[in-house]
């Protein structure tokens, strides 16, 4: 373990096993630090009950590149969202979705807000780029006031959801600020957009300003959740054609230069309208891209258990899954394999794959008992 001296210095983050040094510092302190020695800021927006910023504590941050990168660059610190500051820093930078990733550079400014579990080799990529100056661009619609100015009613909701404010208190507030880009006019667009086609036509038409002042994912999350009604009325008319206009759509916004977010929606499309066959050729791009072991086959895979009849497709699922599995030896993945082998009439190996996921659930405090009847229908089915 490097620096271990310097390590046990400080508070370690609350997973063990994580060679990252994740420092008990508040959020000055890290700020402080990290300019003193010219690093950035990295805070790890989790809650306790998010599955996801567990994976990320087991599997990415203790990989060997991943936790060299960022002590050697970078003060890394862990907010949990729902306890005191980290609610006012959640009002402050929309953060409703976890684990995200906010990187600030050594000056303080937000740099970075990356969001979601990210296998580590994804994860290295995303710190080098927003790490290197050539790339990043200080995000600086944002200021580092925290409680920032918001309007009452924005600040009352935020605490309490059902202070929902009505359209007409939010419409007068948009139309009648003169500053239509200042960092509380954002934090009200860009939550309340949905009340009027105008407001979505607003941030579609300056787009790249709002992206130079608040970022390119924060504006491409808003123009994706209007747009996402028209996938949902394709997928509601199991319309390959509406699918198709609602992706050029989402090219003229510039909301699909990365391929996989075409593939995204397909493999969501397919999935939904339970059209099998289509959904396993989107499998099997996803995993010539990201390979057979991503954990993400799971939900496609698990999907492909509860709904599909096709025995060659779930023959293909279980071929995945005893792969994802392989790969990432976790409860849920290895239930969803344990069930598709049960599907496939395996029942020596469903059982087995069974008792695993059993094993692995309890070791990580998971509620295994559908696990469970699972292997009563296993040990039912199996030959006398």
């Amino acid at each position: 373990m490097r620096h271990i001296t310097l390590f046990l210095l400080f508070c370690v983050c609350s997973t063990a096993y994580s060679q990252v040094n994740f420092q008990t510092l508040d959020w000055q302190q890290a700020k402080d630090l990290a300019g003193k020695e010219n690093k950035y800021l990295l805070v790890d927006c989790f809650t306790t009950w998010c599955t996801w910023c567990k994976v990320m504590d087991k599997q990415t941050f203790p990989d060997e590149e991943v936790s060299r990168f960022m002590n050697d660059n970078m003060v890394a610190i862990k907010i949990d969202m729902e306890k005191g500051f980290g609610i006012e820093l959640g009002h402050k930078f929309h953060i409703t979705g976890y684990p995200t990733y906010l990187i600030l550079n050594p000056k303080g400014d937000l740099v970075k807000v990356s969001i979601g579990y990210q296998e580590a080799a994804l994860f290295l990529a995303m710190l080098k780029e927003s790490t290197d100056p050539s790339k990043q661009k200080a995000l600086n619609g944002y200021s580092q006031k925290i409680p920032e100015s918001y309007p009452d009613f924005l600040t009352a909701y935020w605490k309490d959801k059902n202070n929902k404010p009505g359209n007409e208190q939010i419409a007068a507030y948009l139309d009648k600020a003169e500053n239509k880009f200042s960092e509380a006019y954002w934090a009200v667009l860009c939550r309340f957009y949905g009340i009027d086609k105008k407001y979505f036509q607003q941030i579609a038409d300056k787009r790249e300003r709002y992206r130079s002042l608040f970022g390119t994912d924060a504006v491409n999350d808003a123009l994706q959740s209007a747009l996402n009604k028209d996938f949902s009325n394709a997928v509601k008319n199991k319309d390959e054609e509406m699918l198709n206009q609602f992706l050029k759509q989402m090219n003229d916004y510039e909301l699909t230069s990365d391929p996989e977010t075409v593939l995204f929606y397909r493999l969501a499309f397919y999935q939904q309208t339970k059209d099998w066959k289509k959904l396993m050729e989107q499998m099997e791009a996803y995993i010539r891209i990201h390979g057979e072991g991503d954990v993400a086959l799971n939900e496609y895979c698990w999907a492909i258990y509860e709904q599909c009849d096709d025995p060659a497709v779930v023959e293909r699922a279980t071929a995945i899954m005893k792969s994802v599995t392989a790969a990432h030896p976790m409860y849920a993945e290895t239930d969803t394999y344990a069930a598709l082998l049960y599907k496939s009439k395996k029942y020596d190996e469903a059982e087995a794959a069974a008792l695993k996921a059993i094993e692995l659930g309890k070791a990580d405090g998971s509620d295994v008992s559908s696990t469970e009847e699972l292997l009563k229908k296993i040990r039912e089915a199996k030959p006398k």
